[in-house]
This record gives C-alpha cells, sequence and structure tokens, in this order.
C-alpha cells in the first residue's frame, strides 16, 4: 500500500515533466529547424523554473517573519509560542533567497550573451507568472 501511495505522489512531477517535454517540442517544431539563439529550452525553463522556486520560498520566509514579528509587537503573543513558524520563515528566507539570486544572475548572464533571450516564451512565462502571484496576493490581502 505504501509503494501505491509513492507511486501517486510522483504523478505531479510527471504532469510537470511532460509539460516541459510538450513546450519544448512546440517550440522546436515552430522553429522550422533553424538553431535556437540563447541558452535553449530546456535549460531556460530550469533556470526560470527553480528561480520562481526559489522566489516563492523566500517570499513566503519572508511573510511569516513578518507576520510573527506583527504578532509579537501588536497582538501580545509572547506567551502563546510558536516559535515554529518564525524558525521556518528565517531558513526559507536564508535559503531561497541566495538561490534566487544566483539563478536570476545566471539568467541575466545568458541574456548579456544573447540578447534573443529577451524575448523568448520561457522569459516572459516566468515574468508574467511572478507578476500575476505578486498581484494575487496584494488582492488577497487587501
Amino acid at each position: 500500500m505504501e509503494l501505491f501511495g509513492f507511486a501517486f505522489s510522483l504523478v505531479p512531477l510527471l504532469v510537470i515533466g511532460l509539460i516541459v517535454w510538450g513546450i519544448v517540442s512546440v517550440t522546436r517544431r515552430s522553429g522550422g529547424g533553424v538553431q535556437e539563439p540563447g541558452i535553449g529550452s530546456v535549460r531556460r525553463v530550469f533556470f526560470y523554473g527553480l528561480a520562481f522556486v526559489a522566489l516563492m520560498l523566500a517570499t513566503l520566509g519572508l511573510t511569516l517573519i513578518v507576520g510573527r514579528l506583527i504578532g509579537l509587537v501588536f497582538l501580545d503573543e509572547i506567551a502563546r509560542g510558536g516559535s515554529g513558524q518564525f524558525a521556518f520563515g528565517i531558513a526559507a528566507t536564508v535559503v531561497g533567497f541566495p538561490v534566487w539570486a544566483l539563478l536570476w544572475r545566471a539568467a541575466q548572464a545568458s541574456m548579456d550573451r544573447y540578447p534573443a533571450e529577451r524575448g523568448t516564451l520561457g522569459r516572459k512565462v516566468y515574468v508574467y507568472l511572478v507578476l500575476f502571484v505578486a498581484a494575487a496576493v496584494v488582492a488577497v490581502n487587501l
């Protein structure tokens, strides 16, 4: 039974892999056999996908830290405990932000080397996804 649960937990990873494979194959077919300028679709999806995850991790960490600090200052939560979320927030921020910065710098370096990277689909999806998530978070918190 545990084996079935483990195999079932790999389904989201398989779906993500199929989506990446589909994007890469459609992009290569639409190019008409022309060599793609830049770092390549797979590397681009890797950079921007991991950068998105790292940015969301750092954002979650900052949210937990700020929420805990607001709770301590305004809501008198000192006696209630709850330091686990604060510790996770610090760990997520300390890990997520440097990873995001390194991946973003690598993506920027590829844009310096290959100017055609600026207009690629992978970069556009990353930027619009980050803007969408930021707008959704702001809308929910308003």
